[in-house]
């Protein structure tokens, strides 16, 4: 979810964003630019009544996932708490993060918050950028606040979300009260597990890795040169890659040798 008013190719079209291949609704939420991260020309404000929702999301009871969001809060709520995101199935079943009462983040996770249910002891900054992030990588689920762990928990129980996303809100109610930018997404894998450097831009989806020592051979939906080049003369081209034209995802590499 891109909030500077396109999403991949997709453009907004009113309030309707599109995300995740889909569509999610909202009442209440309006563009703005009087908050915004470097890059962006609007962000969404959340005005403490307004919600954004899909129904139908899909099912994250167990598996690896890496959720990430910028927000830039206005106040702190002074009582009850104030939703980033939610993944729930009924009122109580599945993830929740939340600024509390006392400002402070909370985090909920699993079948009637059996998992864990408690604050992180860490504040979020109020009328400034900030990235929330939650991993979940195998048994643990770790958050992270700009950058810095700041809750790791264990479990291995299934987390029983099948059915909502709530972007703002917990099911209609403990609305968000500032700005939102960036939410993304990943499902089946956790992009990171330590402390990291937040560029409040969209999650890149390979983190920095150590290539192997030797090119393994293309697989299918995958192509493959290798050439010397003098730099004055030589060059090479491929034909037509109907996998990298237009608007498709891609990944290129190349080993170079200068």
């Amino acid at each position: 979810l891109n909030s500077a008013g396109t999403n991949g190719s997709s453009v907004m079209t009113g309030l309707d964003v599109s995300a995740f291949g889909e569509t999610m609704t909202s009442t209440g939420v309006v563009h703005s630019t009087a908050k915004v991260l470097p890059g962006s020309s609007s962000s969404l404000l959340f005005n403490g009544t307004a919600v954004m929702s899909k129904t139908g999301f899909v099912d994250m009871s167990a598996i690896d996932f890496d959720i990430s969001i910028s927000v830039h809060p206005l106040s702190v709520p002074g009582s009850g708490n104030r939703v980033l995101f939610s993944n729930l199935n009924g009122t109580a079943n599945g993830i929740a993060i939340a600024q509390n009462s006392d400002g402070e983040l909370h985090l909920y996770l699993g079948l009637s918050w059996a998992v864990k249910a408690g604050t992180t002891g860490a504040v979020l900054p109020v009328s400034k950028w900030s990235n929330v992030r939650l991993v979940r990588s195998g048994d643990q689920f770790i958050t992270f606040l700009n950058g810095v762990e700041i809750d790791r928990t264990v479990s291995s129980a299934d987390l029983d979300a099948t059915g909502n996303l709530f972007v703002g809100n917990n099911s209609g109610a403990e609305q968000f009260h500032g700005y939102i930018q960036n939410f993304h997404v990943v499902t089946g894998k956790a992009l990171v597990d330590n402390d990291f450097v937040p560029t409040f831009t969209l999650p890149a989806l390979v983190k920095d890795f150590t290539p192997p020592v030797t090119l393994p051979l293309p697989s299918p939906g995958e192509y493959g040169l290798a050439g010397n080049f003098n730099g004055a003369t030589t060059q090479m081209t491929l034909g037509s890659i109907p996998e990298i034209e237009g608007a498709n995802d891609r990944t290129i590499t190349a080993w170079i040798r200068p």
